[in-house]
Order: structure tokens, then C-alpha cells, then sequence
């Protein structure tokens, strides 16, 4: 039998406050072997395995047991024998947070290697990590390095950190949520670079989502997580013997959300009107600008009021900064962005709170020291209205299915899906005319991103224009009229949702079909004593 790598029993946790985090977590994982720690957001899944490596304040109280590296089982309390970086490497969530913003990757990834293998010389390491970043697909290893971590995409990052784990050959591999924040075709591409970097080092792999489809073809085994307990152990060929209502809530999730499109909007007159948008970003440099990078190049289309427009694209593909260019955050190098034939700038201050966006990361979208309440007002205040706050931040809370006492919780007593209806409630509270959603479901499991897209359904007013920018095409289908293609920094085609499926653009049939054998496999699913 394999060597076993962590085994954890009956695992509780203890907030520094007194709070119950986990009650008992169990699960344990051998080298060669992958495992899945699947659950809702906020169910304790990252919390039990920072735990279990030693990650957490010793404020928090621990208790059970746990083993490593094949030896006897002691107190949870106790030290970790893990060197991590050495013996154990944890990939985090997001990518950016994994970085210091402040120091080139190359350097960073340098550094890492020094600390775990001293008297490494850095030609020998700079050596490896240009093979490694190559081997992991990147053309230009060297432009790679040189850059700061906000020059590069989040899939890009994610294959900066595939690479660090090649190059440190760890006993453990932990990543958490690899590819919530990707598109089909990167997620697809950061697992298969994952499991090579397993199968390459002999490590053992664990994969923390809330994403079940995505582990059903790597993990050998899957353990449930609810509410800060394993509830069960599903084999990946078995799921049919699901006994949890929490397994099942997770399975049923999977399939195909019902596609009750929304009618056009009755308006066909145009809205915003992009044209011929350029924008570039030069390489770093000091005295000399390194290469120019094209991320939009002339991109064209037209938004019609009332409509809900799907913005898709591979990472890095240019959608985020395509939002704030339209927010008039950033400014394009050439090219117009008109609202209603002026410039948004223009627009922006004569309609002051009229523009609003929900982004991707709820948790980093608000202030940690306000209350619910304080969020919401925020950008009453800033649109300049001064009586009726209250009981609009009210009306917005019940909009969105949170009570009243929400009002005065703060951030970190909500739940993931909480707080991305908090989000919501503070983008809608303006009555804004435009509304940008940045990837605002792909931080959810499967059940809450249902919830909040029945949610903004029911939200949706013919007088409000908004952009749904996703890589999930079946969220897309679920919500929006039509959809642009972003590609190679182009607006490839604006479409008809009905016609995805059709459409002779070889990058979009690719995506439809990847989605098309995703929904398969989840339809065919089955659960105890159902068909």
C-alpha cells in the first residue's frame, strides 16, 4: 500500500470568539492518489485542510486527531512535521493573492526555490524555471518572468504556480478552488497540468472545489463537507449511492439549468455603442519599453436598452478590462464608448450613480469594518441621495431575500452566497441604467449560482441595460438575449443565445461542445431511489 500522506479524524475547530468552525472533519489521502473535498461555500472544506497542515492562528482551538507521513496519529494540537514548500505546497484561490504584487515572477518563483533547496545558484535555477514555464506552455518564457503579477491573466498565474510545484516536487499538493475563476477550456487545461505535476513528482493531490463535475474523472475519492462536517464519501463511479441530502443537493445542482430565456427587450434602439476600442500594455522596462501587448484590438458592438448581453471569452481574453473601460475606469488608447451618443465620461456626470458593477471576488468587493446596512447606503450617498436611505437599503435586503437584521451583521458573518446578495442589493440600490456583472456567480457552488441567477431574473427591469461577463455558457443561456465573443482581444461575433449552438466559429463550438458533454455527464447522474 502507498505511503499515506495526511489522515485527518474527527477533526474540530474552534473560532477564537468560541464558534463551532468545523465539528468533525475525516479524510485522509496517499501519495500517487488524488481526493476531492467538495461542499457549498462556506462549509469549513479550506479550513479543515489549513488546519490539518498547521495553517491556522494558535488561537484557534483544534481537537481530534491527525497522521503524517505514515506516522502514528496524535493530538491536532500537536506540530506539523510538514516543511511547506519542501513537503507540502498550497496553490490558493486566487492567484493574485498567491503573489507579491511588488516583485517580478521570476524573481518570486527564485526566491521559492532558494528557500527550499539552499545553495541552489541562480543561473541553474533561472535555467529551470525558464524549462519548466515552457514545458507549462508559455511561448515566451522570458517576457513571462519579467512581469509583475497584475500584468498576467488569472490562467496565466495559476500556470506560474503549476510551475512551482514542478519545480519544488513537494510530498502533498493542495489546491483550493484551481479553476473557479476559469474558463472550460483553462479549467480543463490547470487540472491536466496538475495531475502531470502529480504523476511527475509521485505527490500526493488534493483538490478543494465546490465544483463537482470538475473532480469526477480525477478524484478517487470524494468526501462531502456540510456545515463544518464530512456528512460522506461518494466514489467518483458510484454516485449513485448517495445518501446525504447534501450529496444529493450537490449532485441535483449539477444538471442542466433550464433554459427559460428572457424575451428580447421591446427596444431595439441602441444603448452603448462601442467603437473601434484599442488597448495596449507595454512589457516592463526601465529605461526602454518592452513588448506592447495587444488586449483589445479595435473591438466594436452595440449594447440595447433594457438588454441582458452575454460577454464570453477565454481568460485573459480582455472582458475585465473591457469593463472598465466601459465604466470609464480606464481609458482606451483609441476608439469611443458612447451612452445614448455621448462619451461615457460625459454620460457619468450628468447621470451620477447611473453605472454599477458586481465583481467577481465578493469577499475583497467590500469594506470589512461596515455593516450590511453601511455597504448598501454607500452608493445612495454618492448619487446624492440624502433622504429615504434607510428604507431603501431595506427594500434592497428584501429584493435580494436577506431580512432586515442583516443590516447591522458585518462581512465576516455572512456566507459566500450572503454576501454576493449583498453585493447585488448595493449595485441595484442607485436604480442604475448599467450594470456590469464580472464573473459574479464563479465564486458559488453549483446550488447558490441557481440562486442568485433566479434572483437577478427576478431583479431584471426593462429600464436597466446590463453586461453578464462569464465563461459559464449555460449561466449565459439561463439569463441573457445575446452574447459578444471576445478573441484574441477582438469582438469575434455578437449572437443570438439560441444560435450558440450553430454558430461556425470554431472557438465558440469548441466551448458549446465542452458544455454540451458536461451537461451529458451530469444528466446522467444518478441518485438513490431516483431514475
Amino acid at each position: 500500500m502507498s505511503e499515506l500522506i495526511l489522515k485527518t479524524d474527527g477533526l474540530q475547530i474552534k473560532a477564537p470568539n468560541g464558534r463551532t468552525l468545523v465539528s468533525e472533519a475525516s479524510f485522509e489521502v496517499r501519495s500517487g492518489e488524488c481526493i476531492a473535498i467538495v461542499g457549498p461555500s462556506g462549509a469549513g472544506k479550506t479550513t479543515s485542510v489549513l488546519a490539518s497542515l498547521g495553517l491556522l492562528s494558535s488561537r484557534f482551538g483544534l481537537s481530534g486527531c491527525i497522521s503524517w507521513l505514515d506516522g502514528p496519529a496524535v493530538p491536532a494540537s500537536s506540530s506539523r512535521p510538514f516543511r511547506l514548500g519542501r513537503d507540502a505546497v498550497l496553490l490558493t484561490q486566487q492567484p493574485m493573492e498567491a503573489f507579491d504584487p511588488l516583485i517580478r515572477i521570476g524573481r518570486q518563483i527564485e526566491e521559492t526555490l532558494e528557500k527550499a533547496f539552499p545553495g541552489t545558484g541562480k543561473s541553474e535555477a533561472r535555467s529551470a524555471i525558464l524549462a519548466t514555464l515552457r514545458r507549462l506552455g508559455f511561448d515566451r518564457p522570458e517576457d513571462v518572468i519579467r512581469r509583475f503579477p497584475c500584468e498576467l491573466s488569472g490562467g496565466m498565474l495559476q500556470r506560474c504556480m503549476t510551475a512551482i510545484v514542478r519545480l519544488l516536487k513537494p510530498r502533498l499538493i493542495v489546491a483550493d478552488e484551481p479553476t473557479s475563476a476559469l474558463d472550460i477550456l483553462s479549467s480543463s487545461s490547470v487540472l491536466t497540468e496538475l495531475l502531470g505535476a502529480q504523476k511527475e513528482t509521485g505527490a500526493a493531490l488534493i483538490v478543494i472545489t465546490h465544483d463537482v463535475a470538475s473532480v469526477l474523472s480525477i478524484a478517487s475519492r470524494i468526501y462531502v463537507v456540510d456545515r463544518g462536517n464530512t456528512v460522506e464519501t461518494l466514489i467518483p463511479g458510484n454516485l449513485a449511492g448517495a445518501e446525504h441530502p447534501a450529496s444529493e443537493r450537490l449532485l441535483s445542482a449539477l444538471r442542466t439549468l433550464p433554459e427559460d430565456r428572457p424575451a428580447l427587450p421591446a427596444s431595439s434602439t441602441p444603448f452603448i455603442e462601442v467603437k473601434d476600442v484599442r488597448k495596449t500594455y507595454a512589457g516592463p522596462g526601465f529605461l526602454f519599453r518592452g513588448k506592447v501587448t495587444n488586449v483589445l484590438d479595435r473591438v466594436s458592438f452595440t449594447l440595447k436598452k433594457g438588454a441582458c448581453t452575454g460577454l464570453i471569452g477565454l481568460s485573459g481574453a480582455g472582458k475585465s478590462t473591457l469593463s472598465r473601460i466601459l465604466l470609464g475606469l480606464e481609458k482606451a488608447d483609441s476608439g469611443q464608448v458612447l451612452f445614448d451618443g455621448v462619451t461615457v465620461h460625459a454620460w457619468k456626470k450628468a447621470h451620477p450613480g447611473s453605472l454599477s458593477i458586481v465583481l467577481q471576488n465578493y469577499t475583497d468587493s467590500v469594506n470589512p469594518n461596515k455593516t450590511v446596512g453601511e455597504i448598501i447606503e454607500e452608493p445612495l450617498r454618492i448619487a446624492g441621495l440624502n433622504t429615504g436611505i434607510q428604507q431603501r437599503t431595506e427594500e434592497m435586503l428584501s429584493k435580494v431575500g436577506l431580512t432586515e437584521d442583516f443590516a447591522a451583521r458585518f462581512p465576516h458573518e455572512l456566507s459566500g452566497g450572503e454576501l454576493q446578495r449583498v453585493c447585488i442589493a448595493r449595485a441595484l440600490a442607485p436604480a442604475p441604467r448599467f450594470i456590469i456583472f464580472d464573473e459574479a456567480l464563479s465564486g458559488l457552488d453549483a446550488a447558490l449560482q441557481q440562486d442568485i441567477l433566479q434572483l437577478l431574473r427576478s431583479l431584471k427591469t426593462p429600464e436597466s441595460t446590463w453586461l453578464f461577463i462569464t465563461h459559464d455558457l449555460t449561466a449565459l443561456r439561463s439569463i441573457c438575449t445575446d452574447a459578444v465573443l471576445l478573441e484574441d482581444g477582438r469582438a469575434a461575433l455578437q449572437i443570438d443565445t439560441s444560435a450558440i449552438d450553430t454558430s461556425e466559429n470554431p472557438l465558440l463550438r469548441q466551448l458549446a461542445s465542452l458544455f454540451k458533454e458536461k451537461s451529458r455527464l451530469a444528466a446522467g447522474l444518478t441518485l438513490k431511489g431516483r431514475p
